[in-house]
């Protein structure tokens, strides 16, 4: 469908897009890539920085111990 009001599926992973920016940069690719536009890459979000005494969740993630 190339109308442009059929809906945009957004398909995504818990294992790929393990964090909320993760996710809404992967929505943003997909979005931009249905219609028929290329999304910017390349930009880090300096907001989002994690101290050196902070654990982000992703690095918790990769240290949990399997079942």
């Amino acid at each position: 469908m190339t109308s442009k009001n059929a809906p945009i599926i957004v398909r995504l992973s818990g294992h790929t897009q393990t964090n909320d920016r993760l996710a809404i940069r992967e929505m943003g690719r997909q979005i931009a890539e249905a219609e028929g536009r290329k999304a910017v890459e390349g930009e880090e979000d300096k907001d989002e920085e994690v101290g050196e005494d902070e654990v982000s969740h992703q690095d918790s993630f990769r240290h949990a111990e399997p079942y």
